[in-house]
């Protein structure tokens, strides 16, 4: 129901969690929520709204389910992989440097930046020890689309995607992996 108020759900989730510092008298107090899945109308500005609080308050995390989710469902079906991240906060931030947790990496990639060479784009990104792409077909199949400075969009292609052969075949295919992490994206006939 708050899908409307996108733009002051950051302004709430900071009051609410003011509230409970207070009420529990530990200014300190872990906070950790799941992102929403991407599931109707405004849902992207929400799960924006989601991430810049945990970007503004120390105490707090956030767990990415876009991956996990029922597209027909705001609510992640899978819980197992939920839970499992949510223990990973608690883990790195709660326990870690009394237990030894300290190293575990609990955060999600994320976003990072968009930086423009020529005719490639760049989509730097944070939090991440490798990247993937996952095809049941083992396609270079991808949801990106950029622009040149004519404004036309375009499909996409990620130029750093490692290509195998299929086997037998000789044919490309695309076991997902990316060399480094960032994200490089070309498209045919689009320039700077």
């Amino acid at each position: 129901h708050d899908a409307g108020e996108f733009a002051q759900y950051t302004a709430k989730l900071h009051k609410l969690y003011g509230a409970w510092k207070a009420k529990f008298e530990n200014p300190d107090l872990s906070f950790y929520y799941v992102q929403l899945c991407p599931w109707g109308s405004n849902i992207a500005k929400m799960q924006e709204a989601q991430a810049r609080f945990e970007d503004e308050e120390p105490h707090a995390a956030m767990v990415v389910a876009n991956d996990v989710c029922n597209l027909k469902d705001i609510h992640p079906n899978d819980k197992e992989p939920v839970g499992r991240r949510l223990a990973l906060h608690a883990l790195k931030r709660d326990y870690g440097k009394e237990f030894g947790y300290g190293g575990i990496q609990d955060s999600s990639p994320a976003f990072a930046g968009l930086t423009v060479t020529g005719s490639v784009a760049v989509v730097a990104v944070k939090n991440a020890l490798e990247l993937y792409v996952y095809n049941r077909d083992f396609s270079d199949e991808n949801g990106f689309e950029i622009a040149g400075a004519d404004g036309k969009w375009a499909k996409a292609k990620i130029l750093n995607l490692k290509v195998s052969k299929a086997y037998g075949t000789g044919k490309p295919m695309y076991n997902g992996q990316l060399v480094g992490t960032d994200i490089l994206l070309g498209a045919d006939g689009v320039g700077r």
